[in-house]
């Protein structure tokens, strides 16, 4: 995606440059007098058409290499949000008594597999609204990781019997209560937001049974 942002970008710079010489050489007595002045014509046409037989089928591969991106993103964002809010529900209803621990591990998988995808995103000037969306996700579930890194790290205390009970149950208890208030309702509603865009998708779709 990032490649043929570039191209694009470069191409559209050299149609710039070449349109306006040869406007420049045509309409101008820069050439007036001077032999093979339709050489330097042609020549600048030339290289302008060259310019956009490159950046049109750049911009057909970076439109498509885009779609790509959602279609991949959102796969793993509803994943990654499914597993976030079940987590949370799950320290919600359990309290102490559930070790939510193990269920890092899928969290962190999803996280990675995330920012890979994310690291071939580029934009045009501005985000779009599924751009900020995915954004979003990215920057709450970071913080969500965090949170739970450090609640991970009570635990290994209280293994290791750093700490009391007492003291784990404390954390626990006021680590749920900022995920239900603070965090939940944001995934939850990043979750509609997908579930949503992916309606309007195939809103227009007919679909028809034929076996």
């Amino acid at each position: 995606m990032k490649v043929n942002k570039n191209i694009v970008i470069v191409m559209c710079l050299f149609c710039i440059i070449f349109f306006n010489m040869a406007m420049i050489l045509e309409f101008s007595n820069i050439l007036s007098g001077k032999n093979h002045g339709d050489f330097y014509i042609n020549l600048s046409m030339g290289l302008l058409a060259s310019s956009l037989l490159v950046l049109v089928p750049s911009l057909v591969q970076y439109a498509n290499e885009k779609k790509r991106y959602y279609v991949e993103m959102y796969r793993i964002l509803n994943h990654l949000l499914y597993d976030i809010i079940s987590i949370i529900n799950m320290m919600e209803e359990y309290s102490k008594d559930k070790d939510v621990s193990e269920y890092f591990d899928s969290i962190k998988l999803l996280y990675n597999d995330l920012i890979s995808e994310y690291s071939l995103f580029t934009k045009f000037f501005v985000l779009s609204w599924r751009d900020k969306l995915i954004e979003s996700v990215i920057s709450e579930t970071y913080k969500f990781m965090k949170l739970q890194a450090h609640l991970s790290s009570y635990r290994i205390d209280l293994k290791n019997e750093k700490i009391g009970m007492a003291d784990y149950i404390e954390a626990f208890e006021s680590m749920t209560e900022i995920l239900v208030k603070e965090y939940k309702p944001s995934f939850k509603k990043y979750k509609e937001m997908l579930e949503e865009d992916v309606k309007n998708i195939i809103k227009d779709k007919d679909f028809k049974k034929y076996y």
